[in-house]
């Protein structure tokens, strides 16, 4: 009986350290798998043809409709929202946007609609009167609007290429505009329409310095940041950019420019 005893209890003991090993390489792999798919915080990276693709994975809850993890992904990491736009880095040819309107008449890329409408909700219910003045803009439009800029500064005896510099630092060139991509949008309180420094002076600009993080948008061009962005300080001007990169920018209080340059 004591011989059976010792020999249970060997094999006892043999069948835990089993138990721990496969425990151990349970973990390990899960890990590196984990790793393959997700790195740090950012969300599922999985690259294929330089697009971020995650394949065949959908989750229930609860009985719910299923959810499709493009859409979580998206909030995440989704490098269209990550699209940098300035006059070094231009839009391709022929870029249009899927389109949905907002207020004013305005139209912004359908994607961002619900957080922008959550956002402005938000801020309304805590008193803010905001006013979106502009949004998404055609090529044609920019080059309007650029073709405008420039004829000011002629009219104050500006030479040609002078005066499309100085235009360039308050409108973009047609197809260097983040308002082509549809991402962008400019909201001033409606108490104060005018565009100019003296917009961050508003309770409107302040709270969506404050919160417009919590629903992906950056303020696009901070103070003392034009060396970086190119484009003067714009109090109004708020870029989509997803939650996770906004939290990311609004903490480090860098651009969209330096996010880049740090972390692809």
């Amino acid at each position: 009986m004591e011989r059976r005893a010792k020999k249970r209890k060997y094999y006892n003991k043999r069948i835990f350290l089993f138990g721990i090993a496969i425990g151990l390489a349970s973990g390990v792999f899960l890990c590196k798998l984990s790793e393959m798919i997700c790195i740090g915080d950012t969300g599922f990276e999985i690259m294929k043809n330089n697009e971020w693709q995650v394949e065949g994975m959908q989750k229930n809850v609860q009985g719910e409709e299923d959810i499709n993890v493009d859409t979580i992904v998206d909030k995440l990491v989704n490098p269209d929202f990550l699209r940098l736009v300035n006059c070094w880095n231009p839009l391709e040819e022929g870029f249009v946007p899927e389109l949905e309107e907002i207020e004013n008449g305005y139209e912004v890329d359908s994607r961002i609609v619900k957080d922008l409408e959550q956002m402005l909700e938000d801020g309304r219910d805590e008193g803010m009167d905001f006013w979106i003045c502009s949004a998404y803009r055609s090529v044609d439009k920019q080059k309007k609007l650029f073709d405008e800029n420039v004829q000011k500064y002629l009219n104050q005896g500006m030479g040609r290429t002078q005066a499309e510099q100085e235009a360039q630092k308050e409108v973009q060139r047609p197809g260097e505009s983040e308002h082509s991509t549809g991402l962008a949008v400019d909201i001033v309180a409606r108490s104060y329409q005018i565009l100019d420094e003296k917009q961050e002076d508003t309770s409107e600009a302040e709270w969506l310095h404050e919160n417009s993080y919590k629903y992906g948008f950056v303020l696009r061009y901070p103070v003392d940041k034009s060396d970086v962005t190119g484009i003067i300080y714009e109090p109004w001007h708020y870029r989509y950019v997803g939650k996770k990169a906004a939290k990311d920018i609004y903490n480090a209080g860098i651009t969209l420019e330096e996010y880049l340059e740090k972390y692809n």
